[in-house]
């Protein structure tokens, strides 16, 4: 899921500027755990060695001439922050047959048939065993052109290179295990510079953004992506039978020149008489689109991305006034009951205006109890978060962006409710 896919849409439809076709960067990230989703079985009796080929080996071919370094990297299950287990819950639910496979079960010679595939890869422990033997084809058998590297992150992060015709293979010992592989990137960003990302995982472009701020726009990082369509370019492409036609296309976005880009758009929704600092722009970008759902968060009801963008100038001014951002430790700090008393009451108030012209000033509970005495559809007012949910709501955002900058490290997750996760027995829920 990432983050809510009207985002990319959103911000195309403010000019697509950012767009390029040119990449200042000698190093290239993969995340190989999209690629394994994406990952297509044709025919039944395949090897696991024709899998690979078909399915990596052919996209590190794509790569290998333009990049010195090419990197792939994998989810490591045993690092992945506890919290993810909400969405590996309702992943798994919607499964047409539950795959099963155990610890000591051998995934075979080749993978099952096409029909059973996708279900198969909603099975952690038998995705972990297709990874290592993923891994290992690699491991064994890729070898860079001479003067490259090739690296390859899962549990550890193990260097290819062609020396001279010899080809070399050693673990990079100061790379720590992490978990996720759509936050591995920054590392290498670190160690190599610019670096191209190729991922269609939508939560890169916020990760992205932290982190080309937090490092005072001194490195370019590019998303390489599924092309985002405007609605006439979408409608362009529907052919008489109203189907999209074609491949799904690719893109390159500059991070840096879409988050300039945004910055732009977000002072223009304050005004000019409120001059907002550039980390507290980028802090209020990744902090607004989160609120409009991600994997680790719920989603705030009956206002999306689109209305949450419209809106800005309503109460942004709002926000960044009970928001402390630090610009020389990226801390991000806010108090959920301020911003739920001051900030989404007003966005709620405003969105039922005709329900709640009787009050102003309100708090969340006045608004909340306001709508749910309204003649609004019981539906809606079942959708209507309470304001302990609303409250745990920010405080997972808020462990979302402290998440997201750990460059070489894990995340702290609590069980008690600290982040706004509880850990009860093995069992993920949110704290309200």
């Amino acid at each position: 899921m990432g983050i809510n896919s009207d985002w990319s849409r959103i911000w195309a439809g403010e000019g697509k500027e950012y767009v390029t076709d040119k990449v200042d960067a000698e190093t290239v990230f993969i995340d190989g755990q999209i690629m394994l989703m994406q990952s297509q079985v044709p025919r039944p009796g395949m090897s696991w060695n024709e899998f690979v080929q078909m399915n990596f080996a052919r996209k590190l071919g794509f790569f290998a001439p333009k990049f010195r370094t090419v990197v792939l990297a994998f989810d490591n299950y045993e690092k992945v922050p506890e919290y993810k287990r909400i969405t590996q819950v309702r992943r798994s639910a919607q499964a047409a047959e539950p795959f099963v496979f155990g610890v000591n079960d051998s995934i075979g010679d080749g993978p099952p048939a096409a029909k059973t595939w996708q279900c198969a890869l909603l099975n952690r422990v038998y995705k972990t065993h297709v990874i290592s033997r993923v891994a290992s084809i690699l491991a064994r058998t890729y070898k860079p052109a001479p003067g490259n590297e090739f690296i390859l992150d899962f549990v550890n992060c193990v260097r290819i290179k062609n020396v001279r015709g010899q080809r070399t293979q050693e673990v990079l010992p100061d790379f720590v295990p992490m978990g996720e592989s759509d936050v591995k990137f920054m590392r290498y960003a670190n160690e190599y510079g610019n670096l191209l990302v190729d991922s269609i995982d939508s939560d890169v472009i916020l990760i992205a953004f932290m982190y080309i701020e937090r490092h005072e726009f001194q490195k370019k990082l590019y998303v390489r992506r599924y092309a985002v369509e405007d609605e006439e370019e979408r409608a362009e492409k529907k052919t008489k039978h109203g189907k999209q036609s074609g491949r799904r296309r690719y893109e390159i976005i500059d991070a840096t020149d879409l988050l300039l880009h945004l910055h732009l758009s977000v002072q223009q929704a304050v005004g000019k008489e409120m001059s907002v600092q550039s980390y507290k722009l980028t802090k209020m970008i990744t902090f607004i689109s989160l609120l409009a759902g991600s994997d680790f968060s719920r989603k705030l009801p009956l206002v999306g991305a689109k209305y949450l963008w419209e809106a800005l100038p309503n109460y942004l001014p709002l926000l960044i006034q009970v928001t402390s951002c630090d610009e020389y430790n990226a801390g991000f700090q806010l108090e959920s009951k301020a911003v739920a008393d001051v900030v989404l009451a007003e966005m709620y108030r405003l969105k039922f205006e005709n329900h709640t012209k009787h009050i102003s000033g309100a708090g969340y509970v006045q608004v909340f109890e306001a709508l749910q005495a309204s003649k609004l559809s019981s539906r809606t007012r079942e959708q209507l978060m309470t304001q302990e949910q609303v409250e745990c709501t920010i405080t997972n955002i808020c462990w979302i962006m402290k998440y997201w900058e750990q460059e070489n490290a894990l995340p702290e997750c609590d069980e008690d409710g600290a982040h706004g996760f509880l850990i009860r027995n093995g069992i993920v829920s949110f704290a309200k």
